[in-house]
């Protein structure tokens, strides 16, 4: 019995730690931040930007991934201080429910695996959440 409770609290401990680390992992791997600023932008990129009176981002994904989105980040596109910085009117945080493996604009089969369902269970979700498209 002892034996069986050292495993177990050591597989609780691997699990804690694959939850707080494999999340960002994916993240870093999947949304870099390509160029550090200053962003090299045309004049005339420039003067148009500086005429806009709404901006807006009408699709973000930044919520799947459990960042704090107060703090300027190192990973992803969106944060709150970036979208200060850039005048950002509106964002929509858009909410993903499924990203077939070998998705494509044309066409996807709803058999296709869903690359969704192993992020959230390495995110320790619930396991009522891991399939529940």
């Amino acid at each position: 019995m002892k034996k069986v409770l050292i495993f177990l609290v050591i597989l609780f401990v691997i699990y804690l730690i694959g939850i707080n680390t494999v999340p960002s992992y994916i993240e870093s791997e999947r949304n870099p931040v390509k160029m550090d600023s200053p962003y090299q932008v045309s004049s005339e990129a420039q003067e148009l930007y500086d005429r806009l009176e709404f901006i807006s981002d009408l699709h973000c994904d930044a919520l799947l991934w459990g960042r704090d989105l107060t703090k300027r980040g190192d990973r992803g596109h969106v944060d709150f201080p970036r979208m200060r910085e850039a005048h950002v009117s509106l964002e929509m945080f858009t909410i993903v429910s499924k990203s077939p493996a070998g998705q494509n604009m044309q066409k996807n089969s709803e058999d296709t695996f869903d690359n969704i369902t192993p992020l959230t269970i390495a995110k320790g979700e619930s396991p009522l959440n891991w399939f529940s498209l």
